[in-house]
């Protein structure tokens, strides 16, 4: 995205939280294409739900849900730490696969470590 638009990726980066994340405002013309050129259709997706809600909230709701709710149903104690577990280390390898699990039933791919 960022050698689309010509900047460097925290150039991008920062981009991104002023005008997809942290603004309620509609995604400028020029950061819809570069979107679109990729990611076929997501700034209209992206802008629907601005216009309807806050994107951020949104957001960050589903994934403090999904770190919760999935803590909740592990068989040994953790702590939640925004988007951390903590726990005993031989329970590393459940916890991942429990969480990428709850990613996953959301249609969303991530890599833990």
């Amino acid at each position: 995205m960022a050698a689309i638009i010509g900047k460097t990726r925290n150039e991008f980066k920062i981009l991104s939280y002023r005008w997809i994340f942290f603004n309620d405002k509609p995604i400028p013309k020029k950061y819809c294409d570069a979107l679109d050129s990729v990611y076929e259709g997501l700034s209209q997706q992206i802008n629907k739900i601005k216009a309807e809600s806050k994107l951020w909230f949104r957001l960050q709701s589903l994934e403090s849900s999904i770190w919760v709710e999935t803590a909740k149903t592990l068989p040994f104690p953790s702590l939640i730490r925004h988007d951390q577990l903590i726990f005993e280390p031989q329970w590393k390898n459940l916890a991942i696969e429990r969480i990428q699990n709850a990613y996953r039933k959301n249609g969303m791919k991530v890599t833990l470590d």
